[in-house]
């Protein structure tokens, strides 16, 4: 006589659903075909209906009022008053009158991206012409005359001097392959 195997784990009975009956179940439900309909027929006795009045009620207590579009009870923090602002910079002329000077804050290089590209190479396939390149923190790319390399427009590649042209700003910038990026000039 055959013995049949004895489950190895048993669902706990606070479960409520033997293992059996879930296989089953999924089984029918698997083998008949479902349309929308029915199956949101089915899955609408899944949800507990909702009191309109309980809900209402527990969306009121939480809103802390009746109206919806009625203002919100806010109290408005004080602004807190900003700092005077520091002394401004003067010098005496010859003449003994103060005169206040600008202080001059450095300008960014508008073609800084331009100037950290470094060359890889320069390819001629078929007549086009490419150029590896690589920018700083940017991904590596291969790109031709036309083309956009992140912020910086390549403006011409030229196979016989190894150099590819840049346009960044305004500023043309001219970088030769391999080589070294200097932002000293910056």
């Amino acid at each position: 006589m055959i013995v049949p195997p004895q489950p190895v784990f048993r669902l706990p009975k606070t479960l409520g659903v033997s293992l059996l009956a879930l296989t089953t179940t999924t089984a029918t439900t698997l083998a008949q075909p479902t349309d929308l309909f029915s199956d949101t027929a089915v899955n609408i006795q899944l949800i507990d209906p909702l009191n309109p009045e309980q809900e209402r009620a527990r969306a009121e207590a939480q809103a802390g009022r009746t109206d919806p579009f009625q203002p919100l009870d806010l109290t408005i923090a004080t602004p807190t008053p900003l700092p005077p602002p520091p002394p401004a910079l003067v010098v005496t002329n010859e003449d003994g009158v103060e005169v206040p000077v600008a202080i001059a804050t450095p300008t960014p290089d508008p073609a800084r991206f331009a100037r950290t590209v470094l060359v890889s190479g320069i390819m001629n396939v078929d007549g086009d012409i490419f150029a590896l390149v690589a920018g700083d923190q940017a991904v590596p790319g291969i790109v031709r005359r036309g083309d956009r390399y992140q912020t910086a427009r390549v403006v011409s590649i030229s196979f016989e001097r190894q150099e590819v042209i840049f346009e960044e700003g305004g500023i043309t910038v001219s970088r030769r392959v391999n080589e070294p990026i200097s932002l000293a000039s910056n």
